[in-house]
């Protein structure tokens, strides 16, 4: 029988990653913005696509790392990107709801999408 062993290096690591590559996708879109006549009503579709990407990203990464339910562990690296990330923001931000339906739907998108992640890095680690 496999032991339960909770992930918690992997967890953090596979959040930071998912910065990682959110801020590296953003730094590429602002210079797209910068010098190309690209539109700046792109902008909330290239967050949230940025968002579930590198949050599947994360949940894979941690569910790679766990011995079981690869979903809950994804779902809680989703979880834990959203609220930083809404903390973060509202901290740099001008004031400001912290919960307001943007926040609501960014937390639902991102534990969903490390959920799909950790199914699909729980699968890819029993091969």
């Amino acid at each position: 029988m496999k032991e339960n062993k909770i992930p918690v290096v992997p967890l953090f690591a596979s959040v930071f990653i998912a910065y990682i590559i959110t801020f590296a996708v953003l730094v590429v879109y602002a210079v797209l913005l910068t010098y190309t006549p690209l539109s700046e009503g792109s902008m909330g579709l290239v967050v949230m696509c940025t968002t579930v990407i590198s949050v599947i990203a994360a949940g894979f990464y941690t569910a790679k790392k766990a011995v079981n339910r690869g979903w809950l562990w994804g779902m809680a690296s989703g979880c834990i990107y959203s609220v930083v990330l809404i903390l973060l923001s509202n901290v740099f931000a001008a004031g400001g709801a912290i919960f307001d339906v943007r926040s609501i739907t960014l937390i639902i998108l991102a534990v969903a999408s490390g959920g799909l992640g950790g199914m699909i890095g729980i699968n890819a680690s029993k091969r």
